[in-house]
């Protein structure tokens, strides 16, 4: 009764909306044995049933969304991508939002403890369903990023009344503010496209994260983030932290803009110095994560094959062909 009480069809306790809700979860953790149910997915389900209107569809839809946007991990005992999702928002915070984060990190505060329901309800839970549907539409669209930045978006909004907030009255405003601001979905959306989240950011992030920790390595991972006052570029790099044990100042992988595409996909006949036996072009192919399209780095296999008919030319012995195909 709890779920979605203010729509009509599931506003009468044991009425006919709740019994095919009943219904679809029943399926659904039949389907997904190894999962079953778990709280959340009821928020899932019933968004879904509201907006088609038939348990079939509503079963089908539900199903597709927990495999192929990979929501079923979210739900997997001991919750392990839901853990990386909502550290991956702290890591943002930490960059986007400094005073925020540091106003948590005097608290103790994580993601962990206030933004659980976003994630596990797509922000069913907490937003009015009209403004939810609206997230979901961007997020079936955009991916996970889109939720890490509506959840910046409502952290924005009110920062400057959890500045002035003690522990306790923080705490409680955290676990209450969603539901009880009264956003709109155009509101919530543009403020949201001001924070430069990609795929290809969270997917650095959570490799580091893992990478970390299996090497058991020390230090913590943290988002840089730099916006050029001139020409309004926003660059980003993920380091484990920007110091070595004793202190000395690390140098920081190359950055780079989220917003940065792989070259449009063209049609590249490698030269006559370059593709022997043995020889791949893929070191000079980069797939963006976004997109999913793959291109040819033109310019680097140019120069690439330019030094070798050089290093041929200069060598003039029997060693060339190991200088081409090596």
């Amino acid at each position: 009764h709890r779920t979605l009480p203010h729509e009509p069809l599931l506003h009468e306790r044991d009425g006919a909306g709740q019994q095919s809700l009943f219904r679809v979860l029943h399926a659904l953790s039949m389907r997904l044995n190894h999962i079953g149910y778990c709280q959340g997915m009821n928020f899932l389900a019933a968004t879904l049933l509201v907006v088609m209107q038939e348990e079939t569809r509503a079963f089908q839809c539900a199903l597709a969304l927990l495999l192929r946007f990979r929501l079923e991990e979210y739900y997997e005992p001991r919750f392990p991508q839901l853990s990386v999702t909502v550290w991956q928002l702290d890591r943002l915070v930490e960059a986007y939002l400094p005073k925020v984060h540091h106003a948590f990190e005097q608290y103790g505060v994580s993601a962990e403890y206030y933004a659980l329901q976003w994630f596990l309800t797509i922000f069913a839970y907490d937003l009015p369903t009209p403004v939810a549907h609206r997230v979901w539409d961007h997020f079936l669209v955009k991916g996970f990023r889109m939720l890490h930045q509506i959840a910046l978006a409502m952290l924005f909004t009110v920062q400057d009344e959890l500045l002035e907030m003690d522990m306790d009255h923080s705490l409680r405003f955290l676990k209450e503010f969603a539901k009880q601001r009264q956003w709109t979905a155009e509101q919530l959306l543009s403020l949201s496209g001001t924070f430069p989240v990609t795929c290809r950011m969270l997917e650095a992030l959570e490799t580091c994260k893992r990478k970390t920790e299996a090497a058991g390595a020390g230090g913590r991972v943290r988002l840089f983030v730099a916006k050029d006052l001139d020409s309004g570029c926003i660059t980003w790099v993920v380091s484990q932290d920007g110091y070595t044990e004793e202190g000395q100042a690390r140098l920081l992988p190359r950055m780079f803009p989220p917003e940065e595409a792989a070259p449009a996909p063209v049609e590249v006949t490698p030269p006559p110095s370059y593709g022997g036996p043995g020889e791949s072009l893929d070191p000079f192919l980069v797939k963006n994560l976004d997109t999913g399209e793959t291109a040819v780095l033109a310019d680097a296999l140019q120069e690439v094959a330019v030094e070798r008919q050089t290093s041929i030319e200069s060598l003039g012995s029997p060693w060339n062909e190991f200088v081409l195909y090596s």
